[in-house]
């Protein structure tokens, strides 16, 4: 579960950034899956600024505050008696498939998985603007992905939320039986008054 409580910004407010696209997917997630749509879900957060922030209008190509994303999630996940991360997970399945058919697919379909792979700091840069993605390839086939600076108390939902992209991307350029394995985070300190960390992965296909 995830709330607000705890954190130091007011919803709408950090510059700890998503792309709109989330908040957009994700409250038609909700219409096409909740009877009652978003309603239902918006109506269960307590806090009025929440409630007010996530009420608004969300374009696809802006950029917004990550937590309301997050606390959105939670309440969502009430509603649909999910936990928390699988509930990002639902989400994530169900409407990266058509984000990458609108944006990447064409072009994900052109590369290879290498290739895809050494450009994947680009396309999750495309999604969240406060996370640095560096990419080593450790042995053919096999690449470590590090993203530096994401909140830990955000880390979870980051990973989960990323990781049938990662696998998904690397299925439409071709790779057959990727494997997907997450390695220790890696603290960093702290950023805007938040601990951040090192969030790793190893992923491999034949």
């Amino acid at each position: 579960m995830f709330s607000m409580d705890g954190i130091p910004f007011a919803p709408g407010t950090s510059p700890f950034r998503c792309k709109g696209v989330l908040y957009v997917d994700t409250l038609d997630f909700l219409d096409e899956n909740v009877r009652g749509g978003r309603a239902v879900v918006l109506d269960r957060v307590t806090n009025a600024a929440l409630r007010e922030f996530l009420g608004r209008p969300f374009v696809v190509g802006g950029w917004y505050d990550l937590f309301p994303l997050l606390a959105m999630h939670g309440s969502a996940s009430v509603v649909m008696a999910q936990p928390f991360l699988e509930m990002i997970r639902m989400v994530s399945r169900a409407r990266i498939p058509r984000q990458f058919t609108k944006l990447y697919r064409f072009l994900l379909k052109m590369a290879s998985p290498e290739m895809t792979m050494r450009n994947l700091s680009r396309i999750v840069g495309a999604y969240y603007d406060f996370v640095r993605v560096d990419v080593a390839e450790v042995r053919p086939k096999t690449f470590v992905l590090s993203a530096s600076g994401v909140p830990s108390i955000a880390a979870p939902a980051y990973m989960v939320a990323t990781e049938f992209g990662v696998v998904h991307a690397l299925e439409l350029a071709g790779a057959r039986r990727v494997r997907h394995r997450w390695l220790s985070q890696v603290p960093e300190g702290r950023a805007h008054g938040m601990d951040v960390v090192r969030v790793r992965r190893e992923v491999s296909w034949e």
